[in-house]
């Protein structure tokens, strides 16, 4: 193990200084949550002024979000997801439609974007490397959750179909035998 010193002369390692969607999505629901645990009004505040930027320097002209600022297209579906349920966790403590209509538009650029043929959500879009993007059992588990509670605020039958779609790849044995411990499938 180095020292501080030692450590010091092997140089600073590089901060990676880019804004990226995904994590800005999490911490605006994070903040929302905070706002409507403790009525701290600045939480609110540092929440609608990161979605502010995010809408202004990440919106993909097709609907969604890019992952950083330089991303010529929203490719992830994490990134999209995770402003997803930043915008519905603002409806729920703000009362304003405008939040939950956007959840709703981004839910449908979702189930456009990244719905796999056969079943689930992928990660990405296929942008033409090797390596093809597939669903990944968390983040399914994060779409069925998130589009029930938009069917249950909504009624909307589209959101219940995909919870079906997300749940259709969680269902499968091979996830479901290698995924018995992840509660969110039982949710």
């Amino acid at each position: 193990m180095l020292g501080d010193t030692q450590r010091r002369l092997q140089g600073v390692p590089r901060i990676d200084s880019n804004i990226y969607a995904q994590e800005n999505g999490w911490a605006i629901e994070g903040l929302a949550a905070t706002y409507q645990a403790t009525g701290d009004q600045s939480a609110l505040t540092d929440a609608l002024t990161a979605l502010a930027w995010i809408e202004q320097h990440h919106r993909d002209p097709r609907g969604g979000f890019k992952h950083a600022t330089t991303d010529v297209q929203s490719a992830y579906l994490g990134d999209n997801l995770a402003m997803a349920r930043a915008y519905l966790k603002l409806y729920e403590v703000t009362d304003n439609v405008r939040y939950l209509a956007a959840a709703q538009k981004l839910a449908v650029y979702i189930d456009r974007t990244f719905r796999d043929p056969d079943a689930g959500y992928r990660s990405g879009i296929d942008n033409g490397t090797p390596a093809k993007p597939l669903p990944l059992t968390d983040e399914n588990i994060e779409v069925g959750l998130f589009v029930m509670k938009l069917f249950n605020l909504t009624e909307l039958p589209r959101f219940r179909n995909m919870a079906v779609q997300a749940m259709g790849y969680l269902g499968r044995p091979s996830v479901a035998r290698r995924s018995v411990t992840e509660e969110g499938i039982l949710m």
